[in-house]
């Protein structure tokens, strides 16, 4: 099922796979790196052979999985985005830009594994003022 980031106009920024990333670069969020997450089982091959996520309907089926002997498909790090909430080229976007840590970088697709890890949280700065 896509998913959609409106803009704060309305009307929709990106649509894309959620499971992707793909959407939170093309609304124009930074990206912030990889989290601390250990790599762990995320999908299972089921009897018909195609990719499942653990997940269903909310509920985290993998003790049952487990149980069963499911093949297991483990997945690594997890990514993090950020976006500014305020217009690219404006004096408020480049003060919240500056007050960010370097590490913090333009997220291109394809680059420094974005794309290949799955990303899982997406989280915004608090308590910081602009410069």
């Amino acid at each position: 099922m896509p998913r959609v980031i409106e803009g704060p106009a309305g009307g929709i920024l990106a649509q894309s796979n959620a499971a992707s990333g793909k959407v939170y670069v093309k609304a124009g969020a930074l990206d912030a790196g990889t989290t601390k997450s250990r790599g762990q089982p995320t999908r299972y091959i089921g009897e018909d052979e195609q990719l499942h996520s653990i997940y269903q309907s909310g509920k985290n089926l993998l003790p049952e999985l487990r149980l069963r002997g499911a093949r297991l498909v483990n997945e690594g790090q997890k990514r993090r985005f950020l976006f500014i909430l305020a217009a690219p080229g404006t004096l408020e976007y480049a003060a919240w830009r500056r007050a960010l840590p370097a590490w913090v970088h333009e997220a291109e697709w394809g680059k420094n594994d974005l794309g290949v890890t799955q990303p899982r949280l997406l989280f915004r700065l608090l308590g910081l003022q602009p410069a």
